[in-house]
């Protein structure tokens, strides 16, 4: 049979780092991982809802919020809700702390009408941004607005 024989300073290494595994391992096995708390944030007055001026395809943006927060909030953690259907927030350009949201339009539903008022909700999402936790910051009825993307530049509304 053959024996291999292991340097005494690899079988110190190795017991070394053994100890210090075991107690990292318990410790994080004992202490449940605390439940992230959605920030606080207000939206600022003057919070805008856009329709497109064309009907959308499934999936394309059917309207877009456009909010400022105070004080700043990573966009990942605001989620907004148009008449029940909400989407996904983006930095926008144009001013300090601007949030666009763009609400995607549903295969089979209405398209929503500029001049329509529309019951918008303002949620704080844990986390980083994927968490399902949400905190309701507020609500407003907002008035569509018609939005023509123009020939040159971002095909969305800015702030």
């Amino acid at each position: 049979m053959n024996t291999i024989t292991v340097p005494k300073q690899i079988r110190l290494t190795v017991a070394v780092l053994t100890a210090l595994a075991v107690p990292a391992a318990a410790l994080s096995a004992q202490s449940p991982a605390a439940p992230a708390t959605p920030p606080a944030f207000k939206v600022a007055a003057g919070a805008r809802l856009y329709v497109p001026a064309a009907a959308p395809a499934s999936g394309r943006a059917a309207a877009w919020v456009v909010f400022r927060t105070s004080p700043h909030t990573n966009a990942r953690l605001t989620v907004v809700t148009v008449a029940g259907r909400s989407g996904r927030s983006y930095a926008a350009s144009g001013a300090p702390n601007c949030i666009r949201s763009a609400v995607p339009a549903e295969a089979g539903r209405r398209a929503r009408k500029a001049g329509s008022r529309y019951r918008v909700a303002f949620y704080a999402r844990a986390g980083t941004g994927q968490s399902s936790v949400r905190k309701l910051i507020t609500t407003a009825d907002l008035t569509a607005a018609r939005f023509t993307a123009p020939a040159t530049g971002l095909g969305t509304p800015h702030c």
